[in-house]
């Protein structure tokens, strides 16, 4: 668990809009930092597409005017994990791994989130073949050390404090594993009372979404 700050950013047009989260969150010294909105329009783009693991291939260059629909991920931890969805003109979007420079047309603007007490690394996953996030609670680490030091403690230290904070964690699924059921689980695990999602990256298999209020009509989408 962590406390969580937030700092809005503008992006001058002409500028790489990854190479200034990371220098803007590098100078701060963000450990755990992420996206949290972003909106304004791109000039050039590269995505890196679905089902591209090996060969990092298929990728797609966008070099016209788009505007940004979504872009999420995080920030730190080795080159960071960053998504983004842009639509064209005509209402075409296209969306991806962000694979190099997002070129900022006009000014974007840009909310970045922060876990304090938390940091974000990449460690080999020997089954997806990536470096994937590990998240270090320093938290945990110093009750740990207070635990060790102190003869009289035993169990789990209780660290909640209640206040207005808003308080943030950072988990991983693993390949395989049903997102909605696995958030389920983190959260009576926590007994978060009354949480949501405030970014989300990464890939899928199967989806089945419902179409407006009749629950009857459901798209299953296989990849």
């Amino acid at each position: 668990m962590s406390k969580y700050s937030s700092h809005a950013v503008t992006v001058s047009s002409g500028c790489d809009i990854v190479k200034y989260l990371k220098d803007f969150t590098t100078t701060q010294n963000f450990q755990a930092a992420f996206v949290v909105q972003c909106a304004g329009e791109v000039s050039r783009a590269t995505l890196r597409m679905a089902e591209s693991w090996n060969a990092y291939q298929p990728v797609k260059e966008v070099s016209d005017l788009t505007k940004i629909e979504s872009f999420v991920g995080t920030i730190s931890g080795g080159n960071g994990h960053l998504h983004a969805s842009l639509s064209h003109k005509d209402g075409e979007v296209i969306g991806g791994h962000v694979f190099g420079p997002v070129v900022a047309s006009g000014n974007v603007e840009i909310v970045v989130g922060e876990c304090k007490n938390l940091s974000f690394t990449r460690t080999h996953d020997e089954q997806t073949g990536f470096p994937e996030l590990l998240v270090l609670d320093h938290n945990a680490e110093s009750n740990l050390q207070s635990e060790s030091q102190d003869p009289t403690s035993q169990g789990e230290v209780d660290t909640t404090v209640d206040d207005l904070t808003i308080k943030t964690y950072a988990l991983r699924l693993v390949p395989g594993e049903e997102i909605c059921n696995g958030l389920n689980i983190f959260v009576s695990k926590h007994k978060l009372k009354e949480p949501f999602i405030m970014t989300c990256v990464g890939s899928i298999t199967k989806a089945v979404i419902c179409l407006g209020q009749d629950e009857k009509v459901n798209i299953i989408i296989n990849f």
